[in-house]
């Protein structure tokens, strides 16, 4: 429905009521992040980590506003520990795919991109990346 407002103050309600539960957090980060709120959205994705550190979107997702705000490095460290949790995310693999592929390594990121598609053709959809917190892609 894209009532951001009204899923923040839903997801800032989950968070009060289950503080323990890493999927409010990360929700919520979800949602800051749509807005542009990329400070807000790192310190909620952080806390869905601090709560399960194997909360592969989370990582990925910290990975995604690493990347909009410059640190290549940074978000590639992100997203190949995402990997690490999870072998079959394509999300993450594609990431890194489009991070090669920009940095010159366009035959890495190709080969990297076809395996990523191979576990879900969806990354291959420009719509669906916007819709996944991809930026202006």
């Amino acid at each position: 429905m894209k009532d951001y407002t009204g899923a923040l103050a839903d997801y800032t309600q989950v968070v009060k009521l289950k503080p323990d539960i890493a999927q409010g957090y990360f929700s919520r980060g979800v949602i800051h992040h749509k807005l542009r709120d990329y400070t807000s959205a790192l310190s909620d994705y952080n806390q869905a980590v601090a709560k399960d550190e194997k909360f592969w979107s989370a990582i990925t997702n910290i990975g995604h506003i690493k990347y909009e705000k410059g640190d290549v490095q940074g978000a590639f460290s992100q997203w190949q520990q995402s990997v690490k949790i999870n072998s079959n995310a394509a999300e993450p693999q594609m990431a890194m795919a489009v991070a090669l592929y920009t940095q010159g390594k366009q035959q890495l990121g190709l080969n990297m991109a076809q395996a990523a598609l191979r576990l879900d053709k969806s990354w291959a959809d420009v719509a669906f990346l916007k819709e996944n917190l991809w930026g202006d892609v």
